[in-house]
């Protein structure tokens, strides 16, 4: 199976656009023609580190680290938690908008939520999901390729495991229909615009 290698490097989001008139919103359509044909596993695609992570809802209860999830109904504890646990300032729209291209999404289940397949994005704190908002901004961008990297299935009871995975496969399937590339095919420039990756115990699927 294919497999991309991610590198960390720290950049500020710019503030206004570049040049031009899309900016980087539509860049990869931009490339020159001798590059569309390339592999995607071999162009540098941008990518940011807990994508969601702008979002962390101070009122929810701590999820990380382990130690502190018993002090999670003192508001200060929280307030620390989320002020180190954020990692991205600009909204899923403005990265995209940006030119990131590769979405790092942690994926969770509340305990004894009252729905069973509920789920949420976290990173110390739950935050919502924004799924719909990335195939809102796909269908703006149709010559755009974006990535998502779905790990980590905090609170996935063993009991409810494969029904978890399950409904969130077809909730991605029904958001993103047509949009959303099939399994196992992640080469080259293609009219599917979202790739995605699930990491069952450190392993891509």
């Amino acid at each position: 199976m294919t497999e991309f290698k991610t590198f960390c490097v720290e950049f500020k989001m710019p503030a206004q656009k570049s040049k031009g008139k899309d900016g980087m919103s539509n860049w990869m359509s931009q490339l020159p023609p001798e590059l569309h044909t390339v592999p995607l596993f071999e162009l540098a695609l941008p990518g940011s580190h807990d994508s969601m992570s702008y979002d962390l809802d101070i009122n929810s209860s701590i999820i990380e680290p382990d130690g502190l999830k018993r002090l999670s109904k003192i508001y200060c504890v929280r307030k620390i938690v989320r002020k180190w646990a954020i990692t991205q300032e600009a909204t899923i729209t403005k990265q995209l908008d940006a030119g990131v291209r590769y979405l790092d999404l942690r994926i969770a289940r509340k305990p004894n939520d009252t729905n069973p397949t509920r789920l949420y994005f976290y990173h110390g704190l739950y935050t919502r999901t924004v799924l719909k908002d990335i195939n809102d901004w796909a269908g703006t961008h149709p010559k755009e390729i974006v990535i998502l990297s779905l790990s980590n299935f905090k609170g996935f009871d063993k009991k409810i495991e494969k029904q978890l995975h399950t409904h969130l496969l077809d909730f991605i399937k029904t958001l993103f229909g047509a949009k959303l590339a099939p399994g196992k095919y992640f080469l080259h420039f293609l009219k599917n615009q979202v790739l995605c990756y699930f990491f069952l115990n450190n392993k891509a699927s």
